[in-house]
């Protein structure tokens, strides 16, 4: 895909479309609203693009196949996937695909230029212009040249930023915590509200030579204790299993053993949440390095840590419509689908320093709503990425970024449609859902259960034929399995009408 000439920055800046933040959730949103027509601005405050993807931090690109096999996402982010793949752009490390390459940030500028998107690195989205509920502008600050500068919006804004800075400066309704059982009746959900998130992690590189490298830990640096992968009562002894993403016998690993901060706030305390997630990480590689791996460490050396630590909670604002654990799991549909989800409840709760990750349930695929994608009382205002209109618990899904692309995407969809139609994000939902769906499947989105109707696409006239077929997974019986936690069988075949159910017990008391 050819990219356009290097352009300079306008002295007057206006859009359709501002989106802000260039996590997948924003870049999909960027490329959709572009390719249908929109003239767009994204502006990304760091010098990379990516978000937890990019070279800052390398997170990997996962969603609903982590749990159900053929259930990826597709859409704009599967495109940029394969040719990331293709090119052999990205980071290959043991076990592990995180992602620090720098080329995996030029596949994205390259996608969104060629769509027409302009491109802002280094640019601080820090206010909202509102006027009678809306957004008219965007002020800014250019970090590369010490600028204060104005962007103009003639129809939306899509925040994508992860906090919301824009979202909560344009005075967007939001939530912050866990919400008390009583608010939605999640079984999972306290008893009394309370302001604790998810914790926020930092990754770190490390890699094999071919002579021994000593590690001097910092001043400050704690003593180790278990964290990620022990057993949540004591402190393992032999650390190379626990240490998941750490294998002597491989070359070049990912560490993302630390976790903190969400027991504090992760907007206001950031700068303090890193510094200890710093020491944390080097605790982990002390331990590793001259407490109980010392010959097998012997040749390895820290390489890199994340300059940008891995937020997974903050803001939430509302929408029309807030997802809650129920929905997710009862794979509830909704009239107004646009993406879908199933990557397990995963909620990781912060225990002092260490981190307690709790996987309340594996869902299985569910909708999200567009009602859960704009502002519920900013009337031009999409929302994209983990600040979406969910509860706490059923962000421990939605939040992974190949579900939070596939729903960006629909957000681009929905900004052309306001352009198309001169409506707010609330009028695309009471007026014109089914084009929007139908425009989703054109762009090769995936809506569970939505038929495409559109009479210009040859393929709905296509016959498959097959000369046998094979069941998934279908195997025999192999042993038995002890009753000593929940257990359960997934079904990946079965007919419109399941009539029985068979189930074998042995009691050998």
């Amino acid at each position: 895909m050819a990219s356009s000439p290097v352009r300079k920055i306008p002295s007057r800046l206006q859009a359709d479309v501002v989106v802000v933040g260039s996590g997948l959730a924003g870049v999909s949103a960027a490329i959709q609203a572009a390719r249908l027509g929109c003239t767009v601005i994204l502006l990304e405050k760091d010098e990379v693009f990516g978000g937890n993807s990019g070279p800052n931090l390398g997170i990997h690109i996962s969603g609903a196949h982590s749990f159900h096999p053929y259930a990826s996402e597709t859409g704009i982010v599967n495109e940029l996937e394969e040719e990331a793949s293709f090119r052999r752009w990205k980071t290959y490390s043991y076990r592990y695909h995180y992602n620090i390459s720098r080329l995996w940030d030029s596949l994205l500028e390259e996608y969104m230029r060629a769509s027409g998107v302009l491109c802002l690195r280094r640019s601080y989205a820090k206010r909202a212009v509102t006027r009678d509920g809306r957004i008219e502008a965007i002020v800014f600050e250019d970090l590369a040249t010490y600028r204060t500068r104005r962007v103009e919006v003639k129809v939306c804004v899509v925040d994508a930023s992860g906090d919301g800075q824009i979202a909560y400066t344009a005075g967007a309704e939001f939530d912050y915590g866990r919400e008390a059982r009583s608010e939605f009746g999640e079984r999972s959900a306290p008893e009394k509200r309370d302001r604790k998130v998810m914790g926020t992690s930092l990754t770190a590189l490390v890699r094999k030579t071919q002579r021994a490298v000593k590690f001097h830990p910092p001043p400050g640096t704690p003593p180790f204790e278990p964290g990620y992968g022990y057993g949540r009562d004591k402190v393992s002894k032999d650390c190379v299993l626990d240490h998941s993403s750490w294998n002597p016998d491989a070359d070049l690993c990912f560490l993302w053993h630390t976790e903190t901060g969400g027991d504090m706030d992760t907007i206001e305390d950031e700068h303090e949440i890193y510094e200890r997630l710093l020491l944390q990480l080097y605790s982990v590689w002390n331990h590793i390095k001259n407490e109980a791996h010392r010959r097998e460490s012997l040749n390895w050396e820290l390489l890199w840590v994340s300059p940008k630590a891995g937020k997974r909670e903050s803001r939430r604002f509302l929408g029309d419509y807030v997802l809650t654990q129920t929905d997710v799991e009862e794979g509830r549909r909704f009239p107004d689908a646009v993406a879908y989800g199933g990557y397990a409840v995963d909620v990781h709760e912060p225990r002092g320093v260490q981190a307690k990750v709790i996987f309340h349930s594996i869902p299985p695929l569910y909708d999200i709503p567009y009602r859960s994608l704009y502002s519920r009382n900013v009337e031009n205002l999409l929302l994209a990425g983990r600040l979406v209109s969910v509860t706490h618990l059923a962000l421990g899904t939605v939040r992974l970024q190949k579900t939070l692309a596939a729903a960006g995407q629909a957000v681009g969809v929905a900004a052309a449609l306001c352009k198309r139609y001169g409506c707010t994000p609330r009028q695309v939902w009471q007026e014109h859902m089914e084009e929007l769906q139908q425009l989703l499947l054109r762009e090769d989105a995936t809506i569970i259960g939505v038929t495409n109707r559109d009479p210009g696409d040859l393929a709905r006239g296509a016959r498959v034929e097959a000369t046998s077929e094979e069941f998934f997974q279908c195997t025999e019986l192999d042993g038995w399995l002890p009753l000593d936690v929940d257990r359960g069988i997934m079904l990946w075949d079965w007919p419109t009408r399941l009539r029985r159910v068979e189930l074998y017990l042995a009691n050998e008391a």
